[in-house]
């Protein structure tokens, strides 16, 4: 995606990416994780959100309004890029905290298909079967991993 994005700041293994949200609300802090869904496993979970700074934990379900979705998102993406250069073979499962988020990551990568298809193999989970992403089909969660 060759949209602006937030500068990111990543640990020394690209597991945990933090960026700074900058609206009409303020400055929110954010957080990319990928965690292991397993152990010794390739597949990693994806997890977004606000950092809530009280309970020390990402808060996936927050809504920040802050305007800059669009920013987001390209942030997101460009985080999930450095992961999979860094972590060679690894998978990322992605969905969304609400169906409503799920839908707008799958709009998203529909937007910008042409780029990521050219980077990513996406499999979407419809009725817990996976599949090739294909526009039309409403999925429930992402699969996707460096061609």
């Amino acid at each position: 995606m060759n949209q602006d994005r937030y500068e990111l700041i990543a640990d020394e293994n690209n597991h945990r990416f933090e960026f700074i949200s900058d609206g009409p609300c303020g400055k929110i802090k954010k957080v990319i994780l990928f965690r292991p869904l397993s152990n010794n496993s390739n597949h990693y979970n994806l997890s977004f959100g606000d950092w809530d700074h009280d309970r020390q934990v990402v808060d996936d379900t927050a809504v920040s309004n802050n305007g800059d979705t669009l920013k987001i998102l390209s942030t997101v993406a460009f985080a999930v890029q450095s992961f999979v250069i860094q972590n060679t073979g690894s998978v990322i499962l992605a969905t969304g905290s609400t169906a409503a988020r799920t839908r707008l990551y799958q709009m998203s990568i529909l937007k910008y298909w042409k780029e990521v298809s050219i980077r990513f193999v996406v499999r979407g989970s419809c009725n817990n079967k996976w599949a090739p992403f294909k526009k039309g089909v409403n999925y429930e969660a992402f699969l996707l991993f460096q061609k």
